[in-house]
């Protein structure tokens, strides 16, 4: 999965990579630092319901004939007639998913929190991906904001902002602040084509992630942030 990350360096960063790469490697390479623990809810909640509700409708009759479209509009690069499939199919799988025994329950055998559903998370930015780039799937995302007009090298051009000209970008999934802690919200959904179908409960997550990742982007309004694709 790629997540957009906002790494927030100082103002006054004059090797932007050797930043960013330090920031990313938190323990790894910087061993000594301390990093605070917290409870979070498991990935567990809500799965079986998930898979279970899933492959049943993708057996169905109808859920074969909406997979078939799906693939020729994809074939086609139909997009409009993909995003009505992939909203028709998420509404039907998401109502029997609402109706399963295990709607926002945990997984009882979770290898990680052991059907509690809650595990233990830290800041530390080591372990959270497998790799990463400058801009990836959201290269130039900035491309708009030209306070910083000499960004010192072509892969940092609409990939490098002051955090004060991008408050009103959206929100991204991570932040890494200059202190190299990670900060992330709940994945409450892959797609915000789905957004308009989530009960206000499964909303929630993403809501408080977006008043805190807002309010911590204020703190940092006069330092430079990097747009980074986090793969996990």
């Amino acid at each position: 999965m790629h997540s957009l990350v906002y790494v927030i360096i100082p103002s006054t960063t004059t090797d932007i990579f050797a930043t960013v790469e330090y920031l990313l490697a938190g323990s790894e390479q910087n061993p000594t630092k301390e990093y605070k623990k917290f409870t979070v809810p498991c990935v567990c909640i809500n799965s079986i319901a998930q898979r279970e509700t899933y492959q049943q409708f993708e057996k169905s009759e109808e859920g074969q004939e909406l997979s078939a479209i799906l693939q020729d509009a994809r074939r086609r690069k139909d997009r409009a007639t993909e995003e009505v499939i992939l909203v028709k199919r998420f509404r039907i799988i998401h109502a029997l998913e609402r109706e399963h025994p295990m709607y926002m329950k945990p997984d009882p055998e979770c290898e990680y929190c052991q059907g509690t559903g809650k595990d233990t998370d830290d800041y530390d930015p080591n372990g959270e991906w497998d790799y990463w780039e400058i801009g990836g799937r959201w290269n130039h995302l900035f491309v708009d904001t030209t306070t910083i007009t000499d960004p010192k090298s072509q892969e940092l051009i609409g990939n490098i902002a002051y955090v004060r000209d991008v408050l009103t970008k959206g929100t991204p999934a991570v932040i890494v602040t200059p202190e190299g802690e990670w900060h992330t919200g709940p994945i409450v959904f892959h797609d915000e084509l789905f957004e308009p179908e989530r009960t206000e409960e499964e909303l929630q997550g993403r809501v408080e992630w977006k008043e805190k990742a807002q309010q911590m982007l204020q703190e940092y309004a006069n330092e430079m942030v990097v747009v980074v694709d986090c793969h996990s």
